[in-house]
């Protein structure tokens, strides 16, 4: 498909080129009559063909083919001498006819040259920058032009024109035939450069044949215009998708590192919250091994172990956590509340039978994160953990008495990796119980009102509102 539309726009670039060299040269006959669209004509050409080396070097980048890196080189050479030689014919440089004879030939032998380069250069390393290459090659052969221009030589024969006229044919031929079975050019690609060969060399040799009458000079002309757009249309469009295919590429890479960053939070969390359920179940073990526990204690000490052993092997199971239920919001409290206070922590707390959309564990993990976190830094003061209704939503507030948030870390305080340059932490916990609160379709916030101190709000949606909703679902439908 980009092929045939290569060729439709090469198509409307001959036939336009052909409208206005016919609207521009009304009498082909007149001295000079065509030659000034000529000269436009080879300065669009050698134009077009320094930019189509551009765009093969951009594509040589993208993805370091070394026939692309040929490609580059030949082209911006062939480009660059091209750009110099209508120079030298605008310039209306004086020279005699034989010189003028002598560069011409000079010029097919270029195009024969890079032509044979460009083909039996498609297997060689690339050792050097291919634009620089380019640059340095055409460099050199405008400057040994300017050397044959300064030779007092004599107009060639007419059997050197026809042997090098037939040298150019066979050679665009055989280089077209190399390019279009070159198995080390993509296949997109061979029919067009082998089309550029052909087109090229004719308008090489149409252009070079001095006192050809017009009809000559306008076939040269539009072969030039026809392979120089052909070849900057190959070469800009496989740049194009070049590009795309990199910056498909590396969308591709960048979603395959965020979900291997996700995966490496998600394994942080999980061993997070294992590392605080066992520090809980080592500390309940200890206290329950001294005689001096009192009864009521004791079985309070036993049932957290129990729920939160349970909680630990669904942790290193990796059970699905399954869908939010309404769930007791004091069962699924009791047990990191006496955890911490296992732990010394002095923890105010009622129950008050709120029931919400939630799932047992997380909102544990959730509150053990805050209270972790208010026992780091609140030291010893009271923490208080209060559950009250609040509009159409269920809040759990842990509120300690300790310095609170610095003002720099509030608004980026639930980020990945935050926190203050004095906690021993790794800024998992918070960004954990966020990430947690909003799966439950909850969220977690700080309380920026409260200082000093620091007050974190869980909010989640009530069973009530919960089931009402659904009944409204269903009565509407």
């Amino acid at each position: 498909m980009s092929q045939e539309r290569s060729v439709r726009r090469m198509a409307v670039w001959v036939a336009g080129g052909g409208a206005a060299a016919g609207l521009l040269v009304p009498e082909w006959g007149a001295d000079g009559g065509i030659s000034p669209t000529a000269d436009i004509c080879m300065l669009a050409t050698a134009v077009a063909i320094l930019c189509a080396g551009t765009f093969f070097y951009v594509h040589w980048h993208i993805v370091q083919d070394q026939a692309l890196a040929w490609l580059a080189t030949v082209t911006v050479a062939f480009g660059l001498q091209e750009l110099h030689w209508f120079m030298l014919i605008v310039g209306d440089r004086p020279g005699s006819d034989a010189q003028t004879a002598w560069i011409g030939l000079y010029q097919v032998g270029i195009t024969v040259g890079l032509g044979i380069l460009v083909t039996a250069g498609l297997r060689l390393p690339v050792r050097r920058d291919p634009l620089a290459t380019g640059l340095l090659l055409g460099a050199s052969l405008i400057v040994v032009r300017l050397l044959v221009l300064q030779l007092p030589v004599s107009a060639p024969p007419t059997t050197a024109y026809v042997l090098i006229f037939t040298a150019l044919g066979v050679a665009s031929v055989v280089n077209a035939v190399r390019l279009y079975r070159s198995h080390l050019i993509p296949a997109t690609m061979r029919r067009p450069l082998a089309a550029t060969s052909v087109l090229l060399g004719v308008g090489q040799v149409m252009s070079t044949v001095a006192g050809a009458p017009p009809a000559i000079i306008l076939v040269g002309m539009l072969a030039n215009m026809a392979g120089g757009t052909c070849l900057l249309l190959t070469a800009a469009e496989r740049a194009r998708h070049a590009a795309i295919d990199d910056a498909v590429a590396l969308a591709m890479l960048q979603r395959r590192l965020a979900d291997a960053e996700l995966d490496m939070h998600t394994d942080q969390a999980r061993l997070h919250e294992i590392r605080s359920t066992l520090a809980g179940i080592a500390t309940a073990s200890d206290l329950l091994r001294r005689s001096e526990i009192n009864p009521a204690r004791r079985e309070q000490l036993s049932e957290m172990t129990r729920s939160e052993l349970h909680r630990l092997e669904r942790l290193v199971c990796l059970e699905p956590s399954g869908a939010p239920v309404p769930t007791e919001l004091d069962a699924a409290l009791r047990p990191v509340v006496v955890r911490h206070q296992a732990a010394g922590l002095p923890i105010r707390w009622q129950p008050t039978g709120h029931v919400a959309i939630a799932r047992s564990d997380d909102v544990a993990e959730i509150v053990n994160v805050l209270l972790s976190n208010a026992r780091r830094h609140a030291g010893t003061s009271p923490v208080d953990v209060t559950v009250r209704s609040a509009g159409d939503r269920v809040e759990i507030a842990v509120t300690d008495q300790g310095p609170g948030v610095d003002a720099d870390l509030r608004d980026r305080i639930f980020a990945w990796g935050t926190r203050s340059t004095t906690s021993p932490g790794e800024g998992v916990g918070l960004a954990t119980a966020q990430l947690l609160a909003r799966q439950l379709g909850g969220d977690l916030r700080l309380d920026p009102v409260l200082h000093p101190g620091a007050r974190f709000v869980l909010s989640l949606t009530p069973a009530s509102l919960a089931a009402a909703t659904v009944t409204r679902q269903e009565f509407a439908s």
